[in-house]
């Protein structure tokens, strides 16, 4: 499938096996996959039926879309060329044409008979001299099979006086020419038409090619051509990780994703390297106070150190909703949810000094009871999640009246020893000794 994709402008294809009628959709799960020949291939543009097989006998079969992945490098913009596009090869053919052509003019130049010029003889010549000896040199190359390989054409007249002979090269390299370095210009250049960091196909020959620019071109190929290899068969195969919506006819159901790890321990030892700088400079903005704890954490789920879920938990934890508030305004929330579940058979809960502390208690704690109820079992997500997000509520609101009760313990007076009432303020120090 790769070489395909990394050779075929037509792209890579995948059959999707399972059960069904073979010219028709899938019934049920996907069981396998096949590799299908992309020059065999033929894009239909039809969005049901977009793939037509022809097989070796000269058959021709139509594949319904849920039955074929399939993908090219670079699909062209052309409505017409229906995402035909511009594989690897293509893309670094006249780079690697030029090494070829070197490593045969090489060959020719080392070979037992070298013979690549011109020898004319001195004196007078007469043009169609010239071009009858021209003439019988190519039918005498070509009678001898040989397509690139040529040889010397000689001109020349007995009867001319004085004779000698000039050389003139008809196939030479061009002056300053330095083959180690055109190959390897030639190597970078077909290494970074494949988006790879060019150590990956030819090894550092110049001087100050350091371990840092050797990291750096293996963690930029990571995110460069094999990292946008592998996301490409985890998206034709699994649809988007980060899209809830999914795309008809890939193998893997809507309800889950393919997302690759590239299991390298020098990308793991960075991103623990930059994990643990963010939170050195974290820690010292909250201790200086130039942010506070839940600025600090939007900032890590803005850089994927946390996901919306943990987010939510530890807002709530804090007594804050998602968007910042309080979670005891969702007491005065208009939604129905709320407005039922909290409840709690007392007009304004929230008013603590006429409200009697031990029964928005027992009501908080039996709506409490409710709404784990319905968070075990809810009917959606969404239901779910305003459950946790009611318990939050009344957990604060038992944290406000329990806090209150424990003000006034505080504030209750206390018997002295002579019989007399005072506070524990007003206890002398000799007596309180």
């Amino acid at each position: 499938w790769l070489l395909d994709l990394w050779t075929q402008d037509n792209g890579a294809f995948f059959e999707v096996t399972g059960d069904g009628a073979k010219d028709g959709p899938i019934v049920g799960p996907a069981t396998g996959l096949l590799h299908l020949d992309s020059w065999r291939c033929t894009r239909t543009g039809d969005p049901e039926y977009p793939v037509v097989y022809q097989d070796v006998n000269g058959a021709r079969y139509k594949l319904h879309r849920s039955r074929v992945v399939y993908r090219s490098q670079m699909p062209s913009t052309r409505a017409e060329m229906l995402r035909v596009g511009l594989c690897w090869t293509s893309r670094a053919i006249n780079a690697a044409q030029n090494l070829v052509d070197e490593s045969v003019y090489k060959q020719e130049k080392l070979g037992s008979r070298p013979q690549r010029a011109i020898l004319i003889t001195k004196g007078g010549l007469d043009p169609d001299t010239v071009q009858t000896a021209f003439a019988a040199a190519e039918s005498s190359i070509s009678s001898m099979g040989l397509s690139r390989y040529s040889k010397f054409v000689t001109v020349g007249d007995a009867n001319v006086p004085d004779a000698g002979l000039d050389q003139i090269d008809l196939a030479s390299l061009p002056d300053g020419f330095d083959y180690e370095t055109d190959v390897t210009i030639g190597m970078y250049t077909i290494a970074l038409a494949g988006a790879v960091p060019p150590r990956w196909l030819w090894p550092a020959t110049t001087t100050g090619a350091t371990k840092a620019d050797a990291m750096y071109q293996h963690v930029a190929g990571l995110t460069g051509g094999p990292g946008a290899t592998l996301e490409m068969i985890a998206t034709a195969l699994g649809g988007s990780a980060r899209g809830r919506k999914h795309r008809a006819g890939k193998f893997l159901p809507p309800s889950l994703k393919m997302i690759f790890d590239f299991q390298d321990d020098e990308q793991d030892r960075m991103a623990a390297e930059i994990s643990d700088t963010r939170a050195q400079a974290r820690e010292r903005d909250l201790n200086d106070g130039v942010i506070t704890l839940r600025v600090a954490r939007e900032n890590m789920l803005s850089a994927g150190e946390i996901s919306e879920a943990q987010f939510e938990d530890m807002e709530l934890e804090e007594g804050r909703l998602p968007d910042g508030c309080d979670v005891l305004t969702l007491f005065n929330s208009p939604d129905p949810f709320f407005r039922d579940v909290l409840a709690l058979g007392i007009p304004e809960p929230l008013d603590v000094r006429n409200n009697d502390a031990e029964t928005v208690l027992a009501a908080a704690e039996q709506a409490s009871l409710d709404c784990m109820a319905i968070s075990g079992n809810p009917t959606n997500a969404k239901e779910r999640d305003r459950a946790k997000w009611a318990l939050a509520a009344l957990a604060a609101l038992k944290d406000l009246y329990e806090g209150t009760d424990n003000e006034e313990e505080v504030d209750q007076p206390v018997a002295d020893d002579g019989g007399g009432v005072t506070t524990d303020e007003e206890i002398p120090e000799e007596e309180t000794e």
